[in-house]
């Protein structure tokens, strides 16, 4: 693709299917277009942040319904890595919240990891943010949360992870 412009545009079918699949007025500057043809994880994990007490936006339902494409001949996600580029306060927390508490109860013993810039930075979000959410929601009696200084975790009782 050639323009006359330095800025690159998305092309014309990524716009419509952003505005038609998830009402996206503003698609993103770049991006993956989503698979109609593959299954994904997507919907669930909407399910699961509307459980944890938050209604999804556009922009994370498109993310989820790309980042967790499946590949139909070997049933694992189609997408390696994901990298994902949100401005502040935008939502970031709450939507991988979401995919951290659909992975731990779909597979079982899952290591799921969070890192900050520093250990008790780590701490404060682990406990303020995610595990009180959890507390908070719907989703409360399925986890367990472990406390113990350099150990903690939130642990979902039906899979251990």
């Amino acid at each position: 693709m050639t323009t006359s412009s330095t800025t690159w545009r998305p092309p014309t079918e990524f716009v419509e299917q952003c505005r038609e699949l998830y009402g996206l007025e503003c698609p993103p500057l770049w991006g993956t277009p989503r698979r109609p043809e593959l299954k994904t994880l997507g919907g669930k994990v909407a399910l699961v942040m509307e459980r944890l007490g938050y209604t999804p936006m556009p922009w994370q339902r498109y993310v989820w319904d790309v980042a967790l494409e499946i590949d139909p001949p070997s049933g694992l996600f189609w997408h390696r890595d994901v990298g994902l580029s949100v401005p502040r306060q935008q939502g970031k927390t709450q939507g991988l919240l979401a995919v951290k508490v659909h992975r731990a109860q779909a597979w079982k013993r899952q290591g799921i990891v969070y890192a900050a810039q520093t250990r008790s930075r780590a701490r404060e979000r682990w406990e303020d943010e995610f595990w009180a959410t959890i507390e908070a929601s719907r989703l409360a009696r399925r986890f367990v949360c472990r406390r113990a200084n350099g150990h903690e975790a939130i642990i979902a009782r039906s899979t251990s992870s």
